[in-house]
């Protein structure tokens, strides 16, 4: 692709269809159409244009590869985006779906179902009180059962052993008719009466043992009192000590809820304070800016192009000496003041043809700030912006797109600047609809903005401008029209009192773009034919003033916030302590009173020994008595015997039937048991089962819940999801453009690449015929000249037999010179190398250097933004002198 050239003060810049890429290089920069047929010429090739060349093409290597790694970056950016756009996409189709479904019958229904959802959970709930009740009951049932069924069986127990001891009367009452045991008679009554004996003094020690057990228990009780009496005390501090806690862990919670809205602010307002953006002029350049144009005119003239030629009241060697002040400063102007960036204004991307007024309105605000304060150092009037400001700079720009216009080669639109002026009813240059670049209200910057921008890259745009009108070097050539003018000294209107100011940009298809300065003084408005243009100053609250104010009350307010938090922080942290140490209190109670009770009640115990003690005592007495009766009983008849044997029979068969409806009782105490446990399992697995029903009954009420207040907010839902889409959609086609660009700039700098190396290797083969050429001239001269002496030239050869030099061989005789030469025998034993060529370049070819250095590139691109701005006053006039 051809590049168009333009030459400026000397230097020469050369602009590609897609602006200046951040590793520009020096294959763009030409003074003359260079062709390969060109290259091929017969004019000889130096070792330095092979250098060059060479150089050319490693730079234009280097910018296809830095050009292929944008487009994988942008490629994955478009990526990204696609797959937000397709993500937001079902969410619109979901908002959708709802909005159709959302009909008043649908909404009642969901309600209908929420309210049926909400009974039939109060039912289930009460169906699971109910539940646990029963199942209260069946425990409570159960237990008692085995209460009773544990009875019975002592009971059961009890009547064996009185039918066991029934059952050895009747056999001892039978052993004393039958008259066989009378020793063993005697032997047993001995022996039971030596155990009532022992038994009386197991009674005895029981009887002490159940005292002293006594006497201990109640020392437990008391220790048991005093030990939940602690505890009882330390559990009423903890639930003070918790709530306590809930209020603090409260209060911590808000205040570091309120921190971090805090914090929040603080880092917008913190941003918004570190990049304030001032622009400072060095004294001796506002004494000389003022010199240079003084409002005084004593006279003018017009010169042949029509131009005014004005005649100032300070002289011309006064005016020249400012002028080389100025040119002396204008880098300091340019170094000293730089743009700073707000990351707040680095997130929505903007289409810089289309601007939102609230955009343009801001942008404007910004360069009004700027403006005033460097009108601050030469007391002229300050700029304001209105909504007529905003407008006249929005109808400008609208224009300058409309009619596709190229202000680098044709200035201003100076028919889109009157459109909009007479929109106003304000002063004209020309008559409407007539093409011009002569305009009464433009300063233009020329800017390499791209198709979308950020807010924060349109106000650098802004910036940067304002500092090149001021820096007043374009190209080499030094002008201050532009300084004087938005210093407002240039032709100053006496009379004016405040300027009206409006900024918007622009980003041309086919061409670069530019920053549109609009000033309109308070004079033009009052001399319009129409009374359309608002003067109501729109405020501007980010000037610096309002933002530091923001900054120091967000700074103080987070300041407060943290000490806030800190305190309630560190409430919390002791509200913990004292729940803990609460908490330990009540452990170590609990600890104790578990201990208290841990200790054995030793009363029943010993109650229980001296019962079985009495009980033992009472079975031995009776077994004594017994025997005591059986001794008795020997020496009775047999009338008497038999008698005791019937009597002890009959105490057997009471004794059975005892044993018998004991055993029947407790079987029946076992079935019922059995019955009641079976019961609590039913009644169990019932309360899980209401339970389990619970969780799905509130699982459903929530979806139930979610899906009434997505019907009924369906309208204001899909409006979100369209936003967002749009947004995603928005954000997806600029990064689409990007990669677009990227892909373009990639294949031009791929054929530039492609030129270079052709141009490379064509010069490459013409240098080494060139190099051969010389070495054949010069074998020749050296063949020549030993001939001319009268010798044979004898060739001499490398190791490839090629021809490196010739040396003289004697003849035979001086008047007789050979007719033929000797054939060339001596061959080298190393390799000649051909003479080297001098240093050559065409007469008026430039080798260029690269400038793919960050220096260079700067240098080329100030250069260009120079002349770019030194265009922006054409036609300029202040008509009320």
């Amino acid at each position: 692709m051809k590049k168009a050239v333009t030459v400026i003060g000397g230097a020469t810049l050369a602009l590609g269809a897609v602006g200046f890429a951040s590793n520009a290089q020096a294959d763009e920069v030409t003074t003359q159409e260079t062709t390969i047929q060109e290259a091929q010429q017969v004019t000889p090739v130096t070792q330095e244009q092979l250098a060059s060349a060479k150089a050319d093409v490693d730079t234009a290597t280097e910018a296809v590869t830095n050009a292929q790694a944008e487009v994988v970056r942008a490629q994955e950016v478009v990526t990204q985006r696609q797959a937000e756009v397709d993500s937001v996409q079902s969410e619109v189709a979901t908002a959708e779906e709802n909005v159709a479904k959302a009909t008043p019958e649908a909404i009642q229904q969901a309600e209908k179902a929420i309210t049926a959802t909400t009974d039939e959970i109060a039912t289930n709930s009460q169906a699971i009180n109910d539940a646990k009740e029963t199942e209260a009951t069946a425990k409570e049932a159960v237990a008692a059962q085995e209460t009773a069924v544990n009875q019975a069986q002592d009971r059961v127990s009890k009547a064996q052993t009185a039918v066991d001891s029934a059952q050895e009367s009747v056999d001892q009452a039978q052993a004393i008719l039958d008259g066989t045991n009378a020793q063993a008679v005697y032997d047993k009554a001995e022996s039971t009466q030596k155990q009532v004996d022992a038994d009386k003094e197991v009674v005895a020690k029981a009887q002490t043992v159940l005292a002293d057990a006594q006497a201990a228990d109640a020392k437990r009780a008391q220790a048991i009192d005093a030990a939940e009496k602690a505890q009882t005390t330390a559990q009423a501090d903890l639930d003070t000590k918790v709530e306590a806690l809930s209020q603090a862990n409260t209060k911590a919670t808000e205040t570091a809820n309120t921190l971090r809205t805090k914090q929040g602010a603080f880092t917008k307002a913190e941003n918004d304070y570190k990049a304030i953006n001032t622009i400072t002029l060095p004294d001796e350049y506002v004494e000389a800016l003022e010199t240079l144009y003084n409002a005084d005119i004593t006279s003018y003239d017009v010169d042949e192009n029509g131009d005014y030629v004005f005649h100032f009241v300070v002289s011309d060697e006064e005016r020249q000496a400012a002028f080389d002040r100025l040119l002396a400063l204008y880098q300091t102007v340019s170094e000293t003041n730089v743009f700073k960036s707000n990351p707040n204004e680095e997130t929505t991307v903007y289409d810089t043809n289309n601007l939102p007024d609230t955009v343009i309105t801001e942008l404007s605000l910004f360069a009004s700030d700027l403006i005033n304060q460097i009108r601050a150092y030469f007391d002229t009037p300050e700029t304001v912006v209105t909504s007529s400001s905003v407008t006249f700079a929005d109808l400008v720009t609208d224009g300058y797109i409309a009619d596709n216009h190229d202000t680098w080669t044709k200035g201003h639109d100076g028919k889109a600047i009157n459109a909009a002026a007479a929109y106003f009813g304000l002063d004209t240059s020309a008559p409407l609809g007539t093409e011009t670049d002569i305009q009464f209200y433009e300063n233009w910057a020329g800017s390499f903005i791209g198709k979308t921008a950020t807010l924060s890259e349109l106000k650098r745009e802004v910036y940067n401008s304002i500092v090149l009108f001021m820096s007043g070097v374009a190209g080499g050539v030094a002008e201050w029209d532009h300084a004087g003018s938005i210093a407002g000294v240039r032709f100053r209107d006496e009379d004016a009192q405040v300027t009206y100011l409006g900024v918007d940009l622009t980003s041309p298809k086919d061409f670069y773009g530019g920053v549109h300065f609009i000033a309109v003084d308070d004079t033009d408005v009052e001399e319009a034919t129409k009374d359309n243009f608002d003067t109501t100053p729109i405020e501007n609250t980010k000037t610096v003033e309002a933002i530091t104010a923001s900054y120091n009350q967000a700074k103080a307010e987070l300041e407060q916030a943290t000490s806030a938090n800190a305190q309630a922080q560190d409430v919390k942290v002791k509200a913990q302590e004292a729940v803990q140490s609460a908490q330990d209190t009540l452990d170590a109670a609990k600890v104790a009173l578990a201990s208290a009770k841990a200790v054995a009640v030793q009363t029943p115990s010993a109650q229980e020994k001296l019962d079985q003690a009495n009980a033992k005592l009472a079975e031995s007495t009776k077994a004594n008595d017994a025997a005591q009766a059986a001794v008795a009983s020997l020496t009775a008849d047999i009338k008497t015997k038999k008698a005791n044997l019937e009597a002890a029979k009959a105490v057997l068969a009471d004794k059975q039937e005892v044993l018998d409806s004991a055993t029947a009782a407790y079987n029946a105490e076992v079935a019922k048991l059995t019955n009641l446990k079976a019961s609590l399992e039913v009644a169990t697995q019932a309360v899980a089962d209401l339970e389990a029903k619970a969780q799905t009954l509130t699982a459903q009420l929530t979806s139930e819940k979610q899906a009434l207040s997505d019907l009924k907010n369906a309208p204001e839902l899909l409006k979100q999801a369209q936003a967002k889409l749009a947004t995603a959609q928005a954000a997806l086609k600029a990064s689409k453009e990007v990669l677009a660009e990227k892909e373009t700039l990639l294949a031009e700098l791929k054929a530039t690449q492609a030129e270079k190396e052709a141009l490379y290797n064509s010069l490459s083969a013409a240098y080494d015929k060139q190099v051969e050429a010389e070495h054949q001239a010069e074998l020749a001269k050296q063949k020549a000249a030993i001939e001319a002496q009268g010798k044979v030239a004898v060739a001499v050869v490398n190791e490839k037999g090629q021809v490196v030099a010739f040396v003289a061989d004697e003849v035979a005789s001086t008047s007789q010179a050979p007719t033929v030469a000797k054939p060339a025998v001596r061959q080298a034993t190393a390799q000649v190398a051909p003479t080297a060529l001098v240093n050559k370049t065409k007469k008026g070819q430039a080798i260029l250097p690269s400038t793919g250095d960050e220096k260079s590139r700067n240098a080329v691109f100030i250069a260009l933004g120079s002349f770019l701005i030194a265009i922006g006053l054409f036609g300029t006039r202040r008509k009320h002198h």
